[in-house]
């Protein structure tokens, strides 16, 4: 698991200085633990509207959401 983690810091990293900006910084955050979260759920579905509430899948959200899918 720790593996797994370290790549996503990478992309996270990668992403926090691409044009998402401030905006990926507050997104990746959540989105990360949501896709622990969704792990666990084994169900997307479960998180998405509640990211979707925070405003959070605006620009971060959705990019952290593919990594975590790539990275499964």
């Amino acid at each position: 698991m720790g593996a797994g983690i370290d790549s996503l810091r990478r992309q996270r990293a990668r992403f926090t200085n691409s044009r998402c900006g401030a905006g990926w910084q507050g997104g990746g955050i959540a989105s990360m633990a949501g896709c622990i979260h969704r792990r666990m759920l084994s169900s997307l579905d479960a998180i998405t509207p509640r990211l979707t509430q925070s405003g959070i899948t605006t620009c971060g959200g959705s990019i952290a959401a593919r990594a975590c899918q790539m990275g499964r």
